[in-house]
């Protein structure tokens, strides 16, 4: 009977291991449909479709963020993206959605009476859609998420895995020119089961504690 000492096999299985931790990335892209009311300031009256992702935005401007929280839980939402590849006026956007001032967690549903969100008075959701450097000090509108998830991230911080909303904004009061838009935002974990390479390399490292214990019984019992 042979044995082996698990501290001696420790090399050859981090070696068969390392291929295939888990990388942690996460593939991330944002789509914004603008349809923006003729007189309408924020949207320009114009019809904007603009798809964000991190390898077309200015470094450290493709943001999607839990803003703040209610009990402990997401109620203020904050996206900002800012094109790489823009002429001026550049296709800046920042979304914000919140029930802060709600009291509530924000989810699945439709909020009405919307006020500016950093600014929102109690009772009120709020809303602030900025695009092209074009902000609106006094909006209200409405906004309907259609679907939001979110994921802890290696730190255990709460970050937002997809949403889905419809939204309308009105810059001078309503009745008035409105901006009307969709938005949708996704983070999805990207696979760590490894590449062509990767797996030929981690058949390296199990070949090699294969060899190992081969080697090792082969002594244990007079083999050469």
């Amino acid at each position: 009977m042979f044995s082996i000492r698990p501290a001696k096999l420790l090399p050859f299985f981090l070696l068969a291991g390392m291929f295939y931790a888990p990388v942690g990335a996460r593939a991330e892209i944002a789509h914004l449909v603008l349809d923006s009311d003729p007189g309408d300031f924020i949207g320009g009256g114009k019809h904007s479709d603009l798809t964000y992702t991190p390898q077309n935005t200015v470094t450290n401007y493709f943001q999607a963020e839990v803003y703040g929280t209610s009990s402990g839980l997401p109620s203020y939402l904050r996206f900002l993206f800012f094109l790489n590849t823009s002429p001026v006026p550049s296709e800046y956007a920042m979304l914000d959605f919140s029930t802060q001032q709600l009291g509530i967690p924000i989810g699945v549903g439709t909020y009405t009476n919307a006020e500016r969100a950093p600014f929102a008075s109690p009772g009120h959701p709020g809303l602030d859609i900025a695009f092209e450097s074009r902000e609106d000090n006094a909006l209200t509108g409405s906004f309907t998420i259609n679907s939001l998830t979110f994921y802890q991230d290696a730190n255990n911080k709460t970050q937002i895995a997809n949403i889905d909303v419809d939204f309308v904004q009105y810059s001078r009061g309503v009745p008035g020119p409105a901006l009307h838009g969709h938005f949708t935002f996704s983070s999805s974990a990207i696979s760590s089961v490894p590449g062509p390479s990767g797996l030929v390399s981690m058949g390296m490292g199990l070949t090699s504690v294969a060899t190992f214990l081969g080697r090792r019984f082969r002594s244990r019992v007079g083999c050469r």
